[in-house]
């Protein structure tokens, strides 16, 4: 059932103060407190959508507008966010060590009109999909857990037009549909190609890896003054590009290492059962040729919880690319079998556990994507131009914060809600307040005599 909105919802109404001075008028506020609204208790987060339930609001080509407008930016309304929830969490958890975190996420659409969606490879699934691509960044400490700012990932062949410049330069070769084999072909013509094209080149030089964006995103997180001191992230991101930006700083690192990730042999001392060093034939060894020489015995019982222990081995070695670092390999279970997880850091003094315990902070930005798309409509945005769907994107980001800081700064009385786990728990108590806004407000209405059917028509007649 559609419910109307009486006015914004609680958690607005008390934060969005904090970001009026963005605003040029009174009516852009207003919109901007109606979006962040819809975007928390409206089932789909569309314009249509968001401006039929809020009674108060104009048509969903006014809330467009509001999306497109020049007057205010998304960028400043992400550093104020940043700044406020910062601000106002400091007094939280204050001596727990703060991290870092980011990751990329699919924003899967249906359609080409949105703008700069391409196929991006969806590493969980094996396949492309038709995306938006944003690479985030996340800070956690102890209980404290927000986004921090994002960098849009365009694909290479998006950003320089690969195939058109390729066949234009090379139109008796043909570009084969298979990745690997494209890719191939790129290489082996990428200098010839600069060399014959000027305007290719040009775009080449423009093109950003999300391992570049990475880079940006710490630098943009040490020039808020955010305080972490470990950066993480996964295999992907593992490169002496990035590990150089983190260092520069003296963070310390942690990421997965892919089990094809080669180490050097004589960087290693590893004992068989019977304790004598294992001897290697050649100069590397891949992380899962490793795995089957290391004895059983040698992994120790790592408690994470209550209920989760994993069996880790930690010892260091030599990686080309990466100079020494310490490797923890673990399991989920006793016996050692099955999958397994490789960590790998510079901090060759911390043993396993804190390894281990620091990493598992990392799922906190798994936790956002999930919350951000399935409860805050991360994905439901009905911009094509960039900007506005970056405006979406730092609505999402500012919504999901406003519900962090509501539940954590409940009154004393209120001890249940500083129990509330998720942001689904929270966006439903934002959505019961709303219900108990309506009713109040109708018996008010009807009390001071007002028509049923006139009182019927003003609330739900956006809605027929």
């Amino acid at each position: 059932m559609l419910v109307p909105i009486m006015q914004a919802i609680p958690v607005v109404e008390e934060l969005a103060g904090n970001f009026k001075t963005i605003f040029a008028n009174e009516p852009e506020y207003e919109q901007f407190k109606n979006y962040l609204s819809g975007l928390v208790v409206v089932e789909r987060k569309n314009f249509s959508q968001i401006a039929s339930r809020m009674i108060n609001s104009a048509d969903k080509t006014n809330i467009s507008r509001f999306m497109n407008n020049k007057l205010w930016s998304g960028k400043e309304l992400n550093d104020k966010r940043v700044e406020l929830i910062y601000e106002q969490t400091k007094q939280y958890d204050s001596k727990k060590p703060g991290y870092l975190i980011f990751d990329d996420t699919l924003d899967e659409h249906v359609g080409t009109m949105f703008e700069h969606i391409a196929r991006h490879y969806d590493h969980s699934e094996g396949n492309y999909k038709l995306a938006q691509n944003p690479v985030t960044s996340h800070y956690v400490r102890g209980a404290i857990s927000f986004p921090v700012a994002f960098r849009a990932y365009q694909s290479y062949d998006k950003v320089t037009n690969w195939p058109e410049h390729f066949h234009k330069n090379f139109p008796e070769i043909k570009i084969p549909s298979e990745s690997k084999q494209r890719n191939k072909l790129k290489k082996k013509y990428e200098e010839q190609l600069l060399n014959k094209d000027q305007e290719f080149a040009a775009k080449h030089a423009a093109f950003q890896t999300k391992i570049k964006l990475a880079c940006e995103l710490v630098e943009d997180a040490i020039n808020r003054g955010l305080e972490f001191s470990v950066v993480l992230f996964d295999a992907w991101y593992l490169a002496p590009e990035l590990v150089e930006v983190i260092e520069k700083y003296h963070k310390a690192w942690i990421s997965i290492l892919k089990s094809n990730r080669k180490l050097l042999t004589n960087s290693l001392k590893i004992y068989d059962k019977a304790g004598n060093k294992i001897v290697f034939e050649d100069d590397e060894i891949k992380v899962e040729d490793l795995i089957n020489k290391i004895p059983k015995s040698a992994y120790q019982p790592v408690a994470v919880n209550e209920e989760t222990t994993y069996w880790a081995y930690s010892f260091t070695a030599q990686i080309a690319t990466l100079g020494r670092v310490r490797l923890v390999i673990s399991f989920d279970n006793k016996n050692c079998e099955g999958s397994y997880t490789t960590l790998v850091t510079r901090q060759m003094h911390w043993e396993a556990k804190r390894i281990i315990l620091t990493y598992c902070c990392r799922f906190q930005i798994e936790v956002f994507y999930k919350d951000a798309k399935q409860q805050l409509g991360f994905s439901d945005y009905q911009c094509r131009k960039e900007p506005a769907i970056e405006k979406h994107w730092y609505m999402v980001f500012c919504a999901y914060s406003l519900l962090k800081l509501d539940m954590l700064q409940a009154p004393v009385y209120q001890t249940w809600q500083r129990k509330l786990k998720t942001i689904g728990v929270a966006v439903r108590r934002q959505a019961q307040s709303v219900i108990e806004k309506l009713i109040l407000s109708a018996h008010k209405m009807l009390s001071n005599e007002t028509d049923p059917q006139a009182l019927f028509n003003f609330l739900f007649g956006k809605l027929a």
